[in-house]
């Protein structure tokens, strides 16, 4: 009779093998609830995403009230996604700059280059043959519109 062979790092097959466990799923739900809150404020803005805080807010307290940690767990998360996205959202809505994009109307910006550029990979669709789509990382530091001058970050 010959003994076994040793498999990986010379140990026989099946020796000091580790019971394969299920995965933990436990926050499964908290990250389901902080997902559905952000995309709720990125699709209907500041609305949407005091909607979802509210929602949260009620599902939290849910949770504190019964004890249940799931529920305490995915209402905190998606109320904390709820508040950042809101007030992302608000920022977003109230930029000047935007204003006056939505209007359609000329604008100088000044901005500072943090990178060099990319090039962008496109479907085809709705680009000419050969043109080139990139991306420049810059932050804006100040605009001139016709509405006015605007400077922060």
């Amino acid at each position: 009779m010959t003994a076994p062979r040793p498999g990986l790092h010379g140990r026989p097959p099946g020796a000091d093998a580790e019971p394969t466990r299920p995965p933990d799923l436990r926050l499964v739900p908290a990250a389901g609830g902080a997902w559905a809150v952000v995309l709720l404020g990125l699709h209907t803005g500041p609305v949407g995403g005091v909607v979802g805080a509210a929602l949260a807010g009620g599902l939290l307290l849910t949770g504190l009230l019964g004890r249940r940690a799931v529920l305490v767990a995915t209402g905190g998360c998606a109320l904390a996604a709820a508040l950042v996205v809101t007030a992302h959202a608000v920022m977003l809505r109230d930029h000047p700059v935007r204003a006056a994009a939505g209007r359609g109307a000329a604008a100088t910006l000044h901005v500072v280059v943090g990178d060099d550029p990319r090039r962008l990979r496109s479907s085809g669709a709705d680009v000419r043959p050969g043109a080139a789509q990139v991306l420049v990382p810059a932050v804006l530091r100040a605009a001139q519109t016709a509405g006015g001058r605007w400077a922060g970050g």
